[in-house]
């Protein structure tokens, strides 16, 4: 397994060339090296894991020797829309946010709920308003003011470490926002957001490759989302307690 430190993309006769350039032909021999390439986060944003990470990991995965048949890269990619995605031939981790908190919605949640518990993701529920009694602005929603989970981004995004403009654009556009838009403000550790991005991200975009690789043309995946998260959390499942020794996780 080789790893590719890429930046910037390179220039070939006045053309700036693709950052994520794929090969089109699928090795399917079992002992073909995947590549393991990198791409400058953005600002603002972090690789949480390193190729290093990455070959360890993979030498965790009980079936690996048959699922990097087809497999070309692993990708940490500078993309910052999703937290890790699949094309054929190559599977990402995406960079994620550089803070210790983050607000996200309660579908996504109760997905990885089990995940969360198993890592050791801390969370509590919080319900957004803009505006509150505290900070002097004019509330928009009549809500009590000793609420216990009421989280006011005027006043207490930035506070936390969050982007103020960013939950104020999705917490207008909440259909349901004068009853306050429930959410959960969830806290990250270096130890707890490698292990998610290896352990569950990585290896649900392995489940694409998976799904992809076990269809009849072996050119599409067919059974989707579904079958890439219950994928990723049977095989969490398998590998936690290896990953907990290799990876030093108390």
């Amino acid at each position: 397994m080789r790893f590719i430190r890429r930046t910037n993309p390179s220039v070939v006769n006045g053309k700036v060339q693709k950052k994520h350039r794929n090969r089109t032909e699928a090795d399917y021999t079992r002992t073909h090296q995947v590549r393991i390439e990198r791409f400058e986060a953005r600002p603002g944003y972090r690789h949480s894991v390193s190729p290093t990470d990455v070959a360890a990991f993979l030498n965790l995965l009980p079936e690996w020797p048959d699922l990097s048949i087809g497999l070309q890269r692993i990708v940490l990619s500078n993309d910052t829309g999703c937290l890790g995605w699949f094309s054929r031939g190559t599977v990402a981790i995406c960079a994620c946010r550089d803070k210790r908190l983050t607000m996200t919605d309660p579908d996504f949640h109760a997905e990885h709920a089990s995940t969360f518990r198993r890592l050791g993701v801390k969370s509590r529920r919080v319900v957004q308003v803009w505006g509150c009694p505290r900070c002097s602005a004019f509330p928009t929603e009549v809500l009590p003011a000793d609420l216990p989970d009421l989280f006011c981004i005027n006043c207490q995004a930035e506070a936390h470490g969050l982007d103020r403009d960013e939950l104020e654009e999705d917490y207008r556009s909440h259909p349901d926002r004068e009853h306050g838009v429930a959410a959960f403000l969830t806290e990250w550790t270096e130890q707890t957001r490698q292990a998610f991005q290896l352990v569950h991200v990585l290896v649900h975009e392995l489940g694409h490759h998976r799904d992809c690789m076990t269809s009849p043309r072996q050119r599409e995946t067919t059974r989707g989302e579904p079958y890439a998260e219950a994928y990723a959390l049977r095989h969490e499942k398998r590998i936690w307690e290896a990953y907990r020794r290799v990876f030093k996780v108390r």
